[in-house]
């Protein structure tokens, strides 16, 4: 009779031995997903505030790849489109070929 039982168990123990595989590989695999998702995060925030134009406008400005014209002139560009001027615009650009519409 407990060879049997022991018949019918090796089928379950199978089962037990590859449910408990998967719990065990889970929790690791989900300390390594919320570690990069917490890190990539924090990263992904850090990385827009150098996105910042004017700050973009500054670093150029101070490499030397725009001249002081250049910088002002796009400052004012950005200055019209955050307010929504579109008539300062549409003078920039008819000044520039359309380069900034």
């Amino acid at each position: 009779m407990a060879e049997e039982a022991r018949g019918v168990m090796d089928g379950w123990d199978w089962f037990g031995g590859a449910i408990m595989m998967l719990l065990f590989w889970s929790v690791p695999a989900a300390v390594i997903v919320f570690g990069i998702r917490a890190f990539g995060a924090r990263s992904r925030h850090d990385a827009g505030a150098a996105e910042d134009p004017q700050k973009i406008l500054e670093i150029r400005f101070a490499k030397g790849e725009i001249t002081e014209e250049e910088l002002e002139e796009r400052r004012r560009v950005l200055a019209a489109r955050a307010q929504g001027n579109s008539a300062v615009l549409r003078e920039l650009s008819d000044d520039q070929g359309g380069a900034f519409t």
